[in-house]
């Protein structure tokens, strides 16, 4: 349990994940940030408008109400269906890059002027070293997806990237069964958390 502790250290590790996921994200041209490897599944832009939102709507104001009033309701969100309710494929991505990383520098300028919170405070079985650790972890997740979204890419132009290695466990779209975005993972086990009930109002 040390290894996020204290609260200085969780906001260090992300800072720097999310400068990983700015540059990631940096790497592309505004026409293929849109691209997708298939229907159903996210392109670079629509991850880093996801991630601006995540940190707005998720998990900076949920920990905070976790550790300051952690009886109040969580508000709502959406994360699969802002996708398209907020057109994110359609947004600038240089813009929406900023605005992922402002939203990130609001959380480590409040995450740094807290106290040092009480980790073992608990909503349902949730508790706040598990919110951080999901905070970091999230990124984490979003980093691989838009690596191997840069892999497949690549891949797409007609180009040869033997030489680079193969990529262990790759789904590549024509073996992409179900359709659903990869980023689904952790709004998925938060449905279905035991705390989930607890969490929004009805």
């Amino acid at each position: 349990m040390t290894a996020l502790l204290p609260l200085a250290a969780a906001a260090l590790a992300l800072e720097r994940s999310g400068q990983a996921l700015a540059l990631l994200a940096g790497s592309w041209s505004a026409g293929a940030a849109r691209w997708r490897p298939e229907p159903g599944r996210w392109s670079a832009l629509e991850v880093v408008n996801h991630l601006a939102d995540e940190e707005k709507h998720d998990f900076r104001l949920r920990f905070c109400l976790l550790i300051d009033s952690p009886l109040s309701a969580w508000p709502r969100t959406d994360p699969q269906g802002w996708v398209t309710q907020r057109g994110y494929n359609g947004r600038d991505l240089l813009t929406s890059i900023e605005r992922f990383g402002s939203e990130r520098a609001t959380s480590l300028s409040q995450l740094r002027e807290m106290p040092e919170p009480d980790w073992s405070t608990r909503r349902g079985s949730l508790s706040a070293l598990d919110l951080m650790a999901s905070w970091q972890a999230h990124d984490l997740l979003h980093l691989r997806q838009l690596s191997e979204l840069r892999y497949l890419w690549l891949e797409s132009q007609d180009m040869n990237i033997e030489y680079a290695g193969e990529w262990p466990g790759l789904v590549r779209p024509s073996e992409h069964g179900t359709g659903h975005e990869q980023g689904q993972h952790k709004e998925q086990q938060l449905a279905t958390h035991p705390a989930a009930g607890a969490l929004e109002p009805s």
